[in-house]
């Protein structure tokens, strides 16, 4: 009976002791469960009113899932400063410059974690899936470091601009761009805010003055020609037509040269001053109405200008509303062949050698037999021996007859020498093609210059299809 209580009591014991070890694990569960809950700020993004803070995450499925979710904190924490930092550009002719704003932003956004050192993790948090960190900075540490680096590369900025005034004033043009390019690219994380410079007790606000000194220079710059005004017969063409850039009274060397004109095509792509300023371009022949003013404009190339002295694209869309000074050339048709009282032709233009032979588009004297061509390589090289209006109406002959297809057709526009006849060409052929590809109009714009050419060969595609 005694060894039955005995057994009985131990039985008891043990019970005990197992409903004790079951009620820790318990109570062991709950506080690893109030351990893992989700923290507040993982849901509510928090202010502090003493930190900077950034929050973020990253997947675990990446191995370097801790490192990436504290980057990403990195910029967030960047933005949340870039907000307290002013975005309006203190140059008012760049408020309406959308792309000055846009790369601005971003450099501020860079630049800002050049200055988030020491920062501390506030807390982390993960689940299966996921892990969370939560970072912050002192403000007025952060804005210590900001200060610190701002002095110093305020310095070095101030330093390049004294060597770009002295290459300035001795019309060194391209020097003086790159280290007035070179003084703003270091102070771009500042644009926005004031950055002034004592020089002999004289107050500079350096960037500001670093603008208003290349916007100068470049509003300095002009032109001039001997022929502002020219005369041309019917589908001359101007060879040899002479200018000079100029700032002041010493002409300019090396500047490159922009052309613009709707109506004449300027041989060649790249202008640029020679060693003694000037700059001798011609055009290609092209057809006048009567009476009719065709107009050249030239000026400063000064995005290709600022290409040479920097690749800072913040700097470039900077100058991009610029507006340049620009020698006009002024094109009349002449209604004779002999401009000058001493009959001879006028300075700058060419006769073509086959005047006596040219007509008025649509009309020939030749027979139609001459301008039959039984295939497409014989009538493409007859072209370059043409003048203009003869090579379109040896096309429209020909046309119905003698087919080709898309590539042929590039290969005979390039041997037209204006836009406006490459678009007869093309329409004149377009019903003829043996194929027409989804890609004709980049097959064929290879061959077309000017911009608005290109507008209209596209529209006559769509219309014809």
């Amino acid at each position: 009976m005694k060894t039955q209580g005995i057994f009985f009591s131990q039985i008891y014991q043990n019970m005990k002791n197992i409903f004790l070890i079951l009620f820790l694990i318990l109570c062991a569960n709950s506080a690893f469960s109030q351990k893992k809950k989700k923290p507040d700020w993982v849901q509510n993004y928090p202010t502090l009113e003493n930190d900077y803070i950034g929050i973020a995450s990253a997947s675990k499925s990446n191995s370097n899932y801790k490192e990436l979710a504290k980057q990403n904190a990195l910029n967030m924490l960047s933005n949340s400063i870039s907000v307290n930092v002013s975005v309006v550009s203190v140059f008012a002719q760049n408020e309406t410059n959308k792309q000055f704003t846009e790369e601005f932003n971003e450099v501020t956004k860079t630049q800002t974690k050049n200055y988030i050192e020491g920062f501390e993790i506030q807390d982390e948090w993960e689940d299966k899936k996921n892990y969370w960190v939560f970072i912050k900075i002192n403000k007025q540490k952060f804005l210590e470091n900001k200060e610190r680096k701002k002095s110093e590369v305020t310095l070095q900025a101030f330093d390049i601009y004294k060597n770009a005034l002295n290459q300035d004033q001795a019309n060194q043009i391209q020097l003086a761009l790159l280290n007035y390019t070179r003084a703003l690219s270091l102070l771009s994380p500042f644009l926005s805010e004031t950055i002034v410079v004592n020089d002999n007790g004289k107050s500079i606000y350096l960037a500001n003055d670093i603008v208003n000194q290349v916007s100068k220079l470049f509003k300095e710059i002009s032109f001039t020609t001997p022929n502002s005004a020219l005369k041309t017969y019917q589908a001359e063409a101007l060879t040899n037509v002479a200018l000079t850039a100029y700032r002041g009274s010493t002409s300019l060397s090396y500047i490159p040269l922009k052309f613009e004109t709707s109506d004449v095509e300027i041989i060649g792509k790249n202008h640029q001053t020679d060693n003694q300023g000037k700059c001798i371009f011609s055009t290609n022949a092209f057809l006048q109405k009567e009476k009719q003013k065709y107009l050249i404009s030239v000026f400063v190339n000064f995005e290709a200008l600022l290409k040479e002295a920097t690749q800072d694209n913040l700097i470039i869309n900077l100058f991009a509303n610029l507006t340049p000074n620009v020698l006009t050339i002024t094109i009349e048709n002449s209604n004779s062949m002999f401009d000058r009282n001493d009959g001879t032709f006028f300075k700058g233009t060419s006769t073509p050698s086959n005047f006596q032979n040219q007509s008025s588009f649509g009309t020939t004297n030749k027979s139609n037999e001459s301008l039959k061509y039984t295939n497409f390589e014989t009538m493409r090289d007859a072209l370059k021996l043409k003048f203009s209006s003869e090579q379109l109406e040896i096309i429209s002959f020909n046309a119905p007859n003698l087919p080709i297809d898309a590539k042929q057709l590039a290969s005979l526009i390039s041997e037209i020498p204006f836009d406006e006849q490459k678009i007869n060409v093309v329409k004149i052929y377009l019903p003829y093609l043996t194929s027409k590809p989804k890609n004709l109009y980049n097959i064929l714009v290879k061959e077309i210059t000017f911009d608005n050419a290109k507008i209209e060969l596209k529209r006559m595609l769509e219309a014809g299809n």
